[in-house]
């Protein structure tokens, strides 16, 4: 018969178990401290190393390498968990902490001897830092380089348990680097900051002055110059062990910063209290300067000193409001004196620069360069309310100067002072070649790295809210771009209308003109001295806008005041008048020496000079090639259905290619040739 097993003794056996294992646990973790203990007291050299090498072999055995940062038990047992996967409860922590403050405690005994050997060295035998290159004979480099690496050995082990981030050196106030060397170089480097704070910590150093941030960096600058050689011999120490990743000179530059920073932050918050605008670009303008000749001279590529302003908020804030208070100033200084004069350098590339487009761009530049260093967070700060700025309100000056053009008092041509006018559009012109300039340097703007990093920035914040809906294609400038190629365009359109005007009221002779009479002139080559003046104008004003604006704007000009002028033919006289064939030979010659006074590229490139040039063709036929044009295009005209009227207009448009017409409409070339007599 099978045994009945009682209820309660299941549970009394259960309860039992797990007892034990709680008992056996707390017996391991009592043999672990015994043990720990034990070598704790060692004199042994290296009682440390085997301390460590210790503990961390019992924490891996047990499995509890990951749980060691734990500090929250998973269960109410003691050393083992009551659910056999050897949690931590209350009684583990308890080891956990017995644990650092036993390696704590083993440090603190071991570190003073072999410190107190290094600093011997440092102070007996080297003479440093007073000595800034001591003299290395191979035993003394040898006697340093043991005492350094048996120091670094000691906080080498304490990283090796993992509870490097618990260990504090009290006596030397230092927390536990994994790479246990960087606690070493900084005893080393602790003389140097002795110096450091005598001159610029102490209230009675005639260097520590809060207006002279310039001399805390320079003497910062000099003791890294100065102790190279000593720095070049600790990185042939470092360099013999194995897989060394320190650079001492990096180490050093980072020790000294620590103290920099700590120092210029302070000076900054209380410039940021007294609200001094002067101070802080005078504090920035230096930290500036340092950080990147650290860059540049040292190798340095870590966070520097305007990080470390920057890290602060209110101070960051201060600053940008600072700097765009002063480029605000500077901009409105050179606006208030001649702004659209030519720039003394004349031509920068492709651009002709006004004075104050040169100034502008020189501004810009230097915004960029005073925030370069900062990460792209902060750096994006700077470009939308600086520079971005600065380009919006230069823009809203170049609107000021167009609206002025355009509500100034026009003088007629019979004014002596006529001359006002070519003054007024020479004005015009120069925003244009200002906001031109500003456009072609933008456009190299968009190709620097310092903006393709600020776009990346921008960009990847977008994509984390947009997704794949965002324009990849555009730059940073894109809406300034349009922007000022907006008023760029209203300049053209309102220049070249006030230019088309001043031809239109010279031709005022010319519109009186005949060209059907028997009297006009048979000798078609020569130009109808009605024409003297506006041959004379046009060319002035051409002359007017290649001065003034680089080629690429000027060609747009060019092509928008020939396109109006040439539609101001075709309409009068030619839409106007009727003609003989003699006189459509003389509008000819009238017309190509008016189109003569623009560049041929420009004359291709323009479609109304292509109408204008066909409708003088079509003028000048032969009486009977006119009427037999005139004939085929009305044939052609009348036909039924759809395939019939396209092959009507097929036909047409065949019979205008044969004389050489191709950019006059068929309905526009009949009746043209209906104004020939």
């Amino acid at each position: 018969m099978p045994t009945t097993v009682d209820g309660d003794a299941v549970a009394r056996i259960a309860a039992l178990t797990q007892r034990h294992a709680q008992l056996a646990s707390l017996h391991a973790g009592l043999v672990f401290a015994h043990g720990a203990h034990v070598l704790s007291l060692s004199s042994r050299p290296n009682c440390l190393d085997e301390l460590c090498k210790f503990i961390a072999a019992e924490f891996k055995d047990h499995g509890r390498s990951e749980e060691l940062n734990t500090v929250d038990g998973g269960n109410d047992g003691g050393y083992g968990g009551d659910d056999g996967n050897d949690g931590f409860g209350p009684i583990s922590v308890l080891m956990r902490n017995f644990a650092v403050r036993l390696v704590a405690a083993t440090l603190e005994r071991v570190f003073a001897e072999r410190a107190k050997r290094v600093q011997n060295i440092l102070d007996n035998d080297l003479n440093w830092p007073a000595v800034r290159e001591p003299q290395w004979s191979d035993e003394l480099l040898d006697s340093f380089s043991t005492a350094v690496l048996d120091l670094a050995s000691l906080f080498d082990s304490v990283a090796s348990t993992g509870m490097h981030d618990d260990v504090i050196l009290n006596s030397a106030k230092l927390k536990i680097h994994p790479l246990g060397v960087s606690q070493v170089l900084c005893i080393v480097f602790a003389e140097v900051l002795v110096h450091f704070k005598f001159h610029f910590h102490s209230k009675d150093s005639l260097t520590n002055r809060n207006d002279k941030p310039e001399w805390l960096f320079r003497y910062a600058l000099k003791l890294m110059n100065d102790h190279a050689a000593f720095l070049s011999v600790v990185q042939e120490i470092l360099n013999r062990r194995p897989g060394n990743m320190i650079v001492a000179q990096t180490e050093f530059i980072l020790y000294l910063l620590d103290f920099v920073c700590e120092k210029i932050h302070a000076l900054a918050a209380k410039v940021l209290s007294n609200n001094d605008g002067q101070a802080i670009l005078h504090l920035m303008t230096e930290a500036i300067r340092f950080d990147k000749t650290l860059r540049k001279v040292h190798g340095y590529s870590e966070k520097g000193v305007t990080d470390a302003v920057c890290a602060d908020a209110p101070l960051l804030r201060f600053w940008i409001d600072t700097e765009r208070d002063a480029c605000f100033f500077r901009l409105r200084e050179f606006m208030n004196s001649n702004p659209w004069l030519p720039s003394s350098s004349a031509v920068v590339g492709f651009s002709k620069h006004t004075a104050s487009s040169e100034k502008l761009i020189d501004l810009f530049e230097v915004a960029a360069e005073r925030y370069s260093l900062l990460p792209p967070s902060n750096r994006i700060l700077f470009f939308d309310q600086v520079q971005l700025a600065l380009l919006e309100a230069y823009l809203e000056e170049c609107k000021s100067a167009v609206n002025e053009f355009q509500s100034s008092f026009v003088l007629g041509p019979q004014d002596p002072a006529f001359v006002q006018r070519f003054e007024r559009l020479t004005k015009v012109l120069r925003v244009a070649a200002a906001i031109d300039a500003i456009l072609t340097a933008s456009m190299d703007w968009a190709e620097n790295i310092l903006y393709l990093e600020l776009l990346n920035f921008v960009q990847a914040g977008q994509r984390k809210l947009d997704g794949d809906s965002v324009n990849f294609d555009q730059s940073l400038f894109h809406v300034m771009q349009k922007a000022y190629q907006n008023v760029l365009s209203q300049i053209e359109e309102v220049a070249v209308d006030d230019c088309l005007q001043y031809i239109v009221e010279s031709l005022w002779r010319f519109d009186q003109k005949l060209w059907n009479s028997e009297h006009v002139d048979s000798k078609q080559s020569i130009v109808s001295t009605e024409l003297n003046e506006t041959i004379e104008l046009t060319e002035r004003i051409l002359g007017t806008f290649k001065s003034t604006l680089s080629k690429r704007v000027s060609r747009s000009f060019e092509r928008a005041l020939l396109s109006g002028l040439c539609a101001r033919l075709l309409e009068r006289p030619i839409k106007t008048f009727k003609f003989t064939r003699n006189g459509a030979l003389e509008l000819r010659a009238d017309v190509e020496a008016l189109l003569g006074a623009f560049p041929d590229v420009t004359v291709r490139q323009t479609a109304k000079a292509k109408r204008l040039r066909d409708a003088l063709v079509l003028l000048e036929l032969e009486d009977n090639q006119v009427v037999e044009l005139y004939r085929g295009l009305q044939k052609a005209s009348v036909v039924d259905g759809t395939r019939d009227r396209d092959a009507g207009q097929g036909l047409a448009e065949d019979l205008l290619r044969d004389v050489g017409v191709r950019h006059v409409g068929v309905d526009e070339a009949a009746a043209l040739l209906k104004r020939r007599v």
